[in-house]
């Protein structure tokens, strides 16, 4: 830190020194401001007081109902929002299973084929979308985008969903 310190950096510092957090140069580039500017020394003295004042007041230890009420509404909060996370990852789990229905009733005709084109997207994905790209000359263009934007959505709510419930490095 250069040794010429504006006010408005001092002022940002002053914390940070009196609570001890600065290098021992910073400090004394702080101590050198304050004793040569009058509106720094004024704002230095009354974090002082303010500081002592706080340390003055008697610490009073919280009741024990107010822990225990306050640990029941924390446990309470959380098992909410687990219930309302398993709710996201149920709902996207259906949403993806419905895409996957969706784009396999539009490109097999009948029951039997949409059948073994389900089983095949869950033994051999790599062959269903095979079967899918040779199957797409029969379905118009406005079909294959609107399928095709489904199951990006899919995806894309997976992924949050996946990252909101096991962290970011799940994901």
């Amino acid at each position: 830190m250069n040794e010429m310190l504006t006010c408005r950096i001092t002022q940002k510092l002053l914390q940070l020194y009196v609570d001890g957090d600065l290098r021992s140069s910073d400090a004394a580039a702080v101590e050198e401001h304050v004793s040569g500017c009058p509106d720094c020394r004024r704002q230095f003295t009354a974090l002082k007081r303010t500081i002592l004042l706080l340390e003055s007041i008697p610490h009073e230890p919280a009741p024990a109902f107010s822990l225990a009420r306050t640990m029941a509404a924390v446990r309470h909060d959380q098992e909410r929002r687990r219930s309302v996370a398993g709710w996201w990852v149920t709902a996207t789990m259906v949403a993806a299973v419905l895409s996957v229905v969706g784009v396999t009733m539009v490109f097999f005709d009948n029951n039997e084929a949409l059948l073994s084109g389900l089983d095949l997207f869950f033994d051999d994905p790599s062959e269903f979308l095979e079967q899918l790209v040779e199957a797409s000359a029969n379905v118009d263009m406005g079909t294959l985008l609107g399928l095709a934007g489904s199951m990006v959505m899919c995806a894309v709510a997976l992924y949050h969903t996946v990252r909101r419930e096991f962290g970011a490095a799940a994901a």
